[in-house]
């Protein structure tokens, strides 16, 4: 198969939080904070977590691809609807009406964390005439398309 005429786009989400003020945010406003900005699940992800830097991760995580949405996507997503779980050290993305390719990544200090979201717009597949036999393969199941092509989400997430 061939790519339409389209490149594919690319859109950055970076937010950077002050660990010291996260934690005052938190402890001043408690409770109260943390559910209008996590799910019951993330709270209780968030919790099992062994580094204080967790909650200010997962905050700065909902910030950066929420700036990486697209405008329409952005305004039908709130930080509830955008869920990052942990799972061995490494960020889950979830988002309720979105489906896309997001390449995460994150750094932490003494002082502060930054998150970094990547949204990876590909162009739709067209099939052309030169395709039968691969679409051919397709529906026999011997062809499985390019990498990641089936997956309505994808997290990519930095490894050390």
């Amino acid at each position: 198969m061939k790519r339409s005429g389209q490149a594919t786009a690319f859109e950055c989400g970076i937010d950077i939080v002050d660990r010291r003020k996260f934690s005052e945010i938190l402890a001043r406003h408690g409770r109260r904070f943390a559910k209008r900005v996590f799910t019951d699940a993330e709270l209780a992800n968030l919790a099992a977590q062994r580094d204080d830097a967790a909650y200010p991760l997962g905050f700065a995580f909902k910030e950066a691809v929420w700036k990486a949405l697209p405008e329409d996507a952005q305004r039908r997503n709130f930080f509830r609807e955008i869920r990052i779980l942990w799972r061995n050290g490494k960020p889950l993305l979830s988002i309720a009406r979105y489906r896309g390719k997001f390449l995460l990544d994150w750094s932490v200090t003494t002082t502060s964390v930054i998150a970094i979201a990547i949204r990876i717009d590909t162009p739709r597949w067209q099939p052309t005439q030169s395709s039968r036999l691969e679409h051919r393969r397709q529906a026999d199941g011997l062809y499985n398309g390019p990498a990641g092509d089936t997956a309505p989400l994808t997290v990519r997430t930095k490894t050390g």
